[in-house]
């Protein structure tokens, strides 16, 4: 039998060719699904947006001496749970996906203008930031030199959206992997047409499965950019929203997603070449960022800072995010909940959490956590 594997694929920024690959398999053949290494908890620090980054340092400053006391605490909780060995790391996710336009911003945003600032924000207050990823790295992970293949990983998920469908649809709305919508059940009838005062009563919103009452949702997962009369169709036809890629970041951080049965993301050590401040100057070495590094594209999707940190994939994960980020993770919930994962992944995972004496439900939503922090 033949398999594909990827699919069609967009290119942000590029015309590169479409990762489809197929070959012969048996049909008993199952590829071996690798085991992660695995944290009990992955403390996400923080996500600013690169304006955020690029203006200044005071909220970055303000967030961090908040933050670390937050994770200081729930270290101490992963301990009281797991043991005094309870294995946690942190990490941070860069907006690199959705870049600034215009030269000047683009030299404000740089990684060796961002990411020192960034570090030296955390290293005020105590927090250490063991894994820094790219968000873009959330919808195409680069090529490594271990021979690893781009990887179109906002497609290779995109497959795995389940469509659920209401009851009495038409077809009238088509599925949520084509028009990249994805509701929670049934809109309010408002925008059905028909004339006025016509025997069409007003219909609510509905929720599927709902408690006592409805909370619909309506999350755009992707668009399509529709290419003017007579111009040259767009390189990039495709743009995913944020709260998609945050729910693949989420997937990274949980272990839940391989490619041919490998390891979809290994963050890359990164060893900083140290200078001396001043010649003879008692002062700290200054950590030199690499040249091949200066562009955000350039950068491997994920890169571990702490030579000593424990596994970036991890059975839970944690999140302490600016307020303003309430609606994605919400929206980021309600994607997951209709992503069909790889059974053999999840058993895996939770077997090896019964191993340790860790409970890991089987449903990815449940092993997430949020901790919402005001920004005045």
């Amino acid at each position: 039998m033949t398999r594909t594997i990827g699919g069609t694929s967009s290119w942000k920024g590029g015309s590169n060719p479409v990762e489809t690959v197929t070959g012969y398999f048996e049909a008993t053949e199952h590829p071996r699904i690798s085991e992660l290494p695995l944290s009990h908890v992955s403390i996400e620090v923080g996500h600013f947006y690169m304006r955020d980054l690029a203006n200044g340092i005071d909220r970055i400053r303000a967030q961090f001496r908040e933050v670390a006391l937050i994770v200081e605490a729930h270290i101490k909780i992963a301990q009281a749970k797991y043991g005094d060995d309870a294995r946690v790391s942190t990490c941070f996710l860069i907006d690199d996906y959705f870049r600034l336009s215009g030269s000047r911003l683009l030299e404000r945003t740089a990684p060796n203008v961002i990411v020192p600032k960034l570090l030296a924000a955390a290293e005020e207050f105590g927090l250490s930031i063991d894994y820094l990823a790219r968000e873009a790295g959330c919808w195409q992970v680069p090529p490594t030199e271990k021979g690893t293949p781009r990887i179109y990983l906002a497609e290779m998920v995109r497959k795995r959206i389940v469509h659920q469908p209401l009851r009495g649809m038409n077809g009238r709305r088509p599925p949520a992997a084509e028009s990249g919508w994805l509701c929670n059940g049934r809109r309010e009838s408002e925008h059905v047409s028909g004339q006025a005062l016509h025997g069409l009563d007003y219909q609510p919103a509905e929720e599927l499965g709902r408690n006592e009452h409805s909370i619909v949702l309506d999350v755009e997962m992707w668009s399509k950019a529709s290419p003017k009369k007579g111009a040259t169709p767009p390189s990039d036809p495709i743009s995913w929203s944020c709260p998609y890629l945050a729910s693949i970041w989420q997937l990274l951080r949980l272990g839940m997603l391989r490619f041919q049965g490998g390891a979809v993301v290994e963050p890359f050590r990164w060893q900083p070449e140290l200078r001396p401040s001043r010649p003879g100057s008692a002062a700290p070495a200054l950590k030199v960022w690499p040249e091949e590094w200066s562009d955000w594209w350039d950068m491997p999707a994920v890169l571990q800072l702490n030579p000593r940190a424990k596994p970036f994939a991890a059975y839970h994960s944690f999140s302490v995010l600016p307020l303003r980020y309430l609606r994605i993770e919400s929206a980021v919930q309600l994607i997951l909940e209709h992503v069909r994962l790889d059974a053999a992944v999840i058993d895996q995972i939770v077997e090896r959490g019964k191993s340790e004496g860790v409970v890991v439900p089987r449903a990815v939503t449940e092993r997430m956590k949020h901790c919402m922090v005001s920004e005045s």
